[in-house]
């Protein structure tokens, strides 16, 4: 069984991600770390080499969200950032993924998992064009009295249709891809 870690910024991409990535590859344990900030920071990158010493997982995924930033800079960015790890000891395989704009825009894509967990229908939308998901996804929730937590958030993931997604997500069909890839 492979041990896939997920290293994300926040509470909610904790919460949703491993949900996700289960669901684009069966059969698979994940590790959630939480770097707070960028994925790549400091913490980000302690993170990683504590994964790496204990051999905890087989495999690393680290997203950041875009937020306005050009996704492909991002990602040589980030690539060169990883490369600034240097001579590790036990290096395991890391990809990077960046979510446009950010994992809201995710769990935004499918109308089908939206609705059962609002309770009503809601009107489609190019959730990688809006400038702020999270909060998109906060005003729509508020409409049925619903505060986004990071349970809220996970429900939301637990009903989605990755497919779906993907669809309308080419930042999540990177992720799918590199999920079932690795």
């Amino acid at each position: 069984m492979l041990r896939l870690a997920i290293v994300a910024a926040g509470v909610y991409d904790s919460a949703v991600l491993p949900v996700l990535a289960k669901k684009c590859r069966k059969g698979i344990r994940v590790i959630s770390r939480q770097c707070g900030g960028s994925a790549l920071g400091r913490k980000a990158l302690g993170i990683i080499r504590e994964l790496e010493m204990s051999r905890r997982a087989d495999a690393i995924i680290v997203v950041e969200d875009a937020e306005g930033r050009p996704p492909k800079d991002l990602q040589v960015q980030l690539a060169g950032q990883l490369r600034a790890l240097g001579n590790r000891s036990n290096p395991l395989p890391i990809k990077v993924v960046v979510a446009v704009q950010m994992m809201e825009a995710w769990l935004l894509a499918d109308d089908g998992a939206l609705s059962r967990v609002l309770g009503k229908p809601r009107r489609p939308r190019n959730p990688e064009n809006l400038p702020d998901p999270k909060a998109e996804l906060k005003k729509l929730l508020s409409t049925a009295n619903i505060i986004y937590t990071s349970k809220v958030a996970r429900k939301i993931a637990q009903a989605a249709d990755v497919e779906q997604i993907a669809k309308r997500c080419p930042s999540f069909d990177a992720f799918r891809k590199v999920v079932a890839g690795i």
